[in-house]
């Protein structure tokens, strides 16, 4: 399943790279959100594959988003990400959840 899965990432990482630059231009979050979000679609991938394949990437990055810039301190409210993103707070929480998940599973917890 983690084949078929990594295949399809490809055209999803693309996009979502794109909405990860464009999400954090537009709420002016910097570049180390930016690149703490890529680190952090990486890890998703691994680990909510399933769930992720049936998502819209916009939505992905949304919760990305709201995880990274609370790790780096370049905090913005869920309903300031979701009115950039189009989408809803509960998205955002879902993701960040997954994304929280997947970062213990990674070890990289810090608290």
């Amino acid at each position: 399943m983690d084949g078929v899965f990594l295949d399809k990432w490809p055209n999803i990482s693309e996009r979502t790279e794109k909405y990860i630059h464009e999400g954090c231009k537009q709420l002016k979050m910097g570049r180390k959100v930016e690149e703490r979000a890529k680190e952090l679609a990486k890890m998703l991938r691994h680990v909510e594959s399933v769930q992720l394949t049936s998502m819209n990437p916009r939505n992905i990055v949304a919760g990305l988003l709201y995880s990274a810039g609370i790790l780096e301190g370049r905090f913005r409210t869920q309903n300031q990400i979701a009115q950039v993103m189009k989408c809803t707070t509960i998205t955002i929480t879902k993701i960040y959840r997954m994304a929280e998940r997947a970062r213990e599973l990674e070890g990289k917890v810090v608290r």
